[in-house]
């Protein structure tokens, strides 16, 4: 993608390529995440600068209709990144004190200190343990990546609306806190050109009478893109396939 969209001509109807990007350097190994300030044959790797680079790629090939379709990790495969990046007024969102250049690895602050029961009060999974601030101040900053995103797309005007409203962005972890349970995600839709609801927030029952994430894909491939596919995934439970009309307008 990178390469295509830095052969796009600055001519296209409604197309403005950004400057060519930086060199983003490689990790040193198998699996191993480049921190805040180490050095590489490119100099210095800066993760803000790194995943600054990669919505400007984004943006630029949506925009210039070299695809419609991203898939985009905001961490390393492993979660071994150590996010110095983080200013302080993120940090401070979560009650966290700020120290120069002090760390916070992702993968430690998944197993700190912090846990959910499997057990509901009042609709919610009950707190055993709240949450250490590491954890926190990493995942607001990478939701204020995902929503840099979300608006820069919706800048770009398209027919009768925005890039953004004639897509549908889903913002997601694969965990549902730092646990490592993939139930009870927490998930974003954005986007959707009326099909979907906005502003809303919607909960599930919890595990056991839950939904599954197979049904998100499922409505969004027949309710925004009209496939009229007739099942997708497989449950355990030998639940069909069926609609998430919470979601629906």
């Amino acid at each position: 993608m990178e390469k295509n969209v830095t052969r796009v001509e600055a001519t296209m109807i409604g197309c403005s390529p950004v400057p060519e990007p930086g060199v983003v350097p490689e990790p040193p190994g198998p699996l191993e995440g480049l921190n805040e300030n180490d050095s590489t044959e490119a100099g210095e790797y800066r993760h803000d600068d790194h995943a600054n680079v990669m919505t400007d790629l984004l943006v630029m090939a949506i925009q210039c209709d070299v695809t419609r379709v991203v898939t985009h990790m905001l961490d390393d495969s492993r979660s071994e990144l150590e996010y110095r990046c983080i200013p302080e007024d993120v940090r401070a969102k979560v009650g966290l004190e700020y120290r120069q250049e002090s760390s916070l690895h992702f993968h430690a602050s998944q197993h700190g200190p912090g846990n959910l029961d499997r057990a509901t009060e009042e609709g919610r999974y009950r707190i055993i343990e709240e949450s250490n601030l590491d954890f926190a101040a990493i995942n607001c900053w990478l939701g204020q990546k995902a929503a840099q995103l979300a608006q820069r797309l919706d800048a770009i005007r398209e027919g009768d609306g925005t890039v953004l409203d004639h897509s549908v962005m889903v913002y997601m972890s694969e965990m549902r806190t730092h646990d490592h349970d993939a139930y009870d995600l927490p998930i974003v839709l954005l986007g959707g050109d009326g099909v979907f609801l906005n502003d809303a927030h919607v909960a599930y029952d919890p595990l056991g009478s839950d939904r599954q994430l197979r049904d998100l894909w499922f409505t969004i491939m027949n309710q925004y893109y009209d496939l009229g596919v007739a099942s997708f995934g497989d449950d355990l439970r030998g639940e069909p396939n069926a609609l998430l009309e919470e979601i629906l307008r």
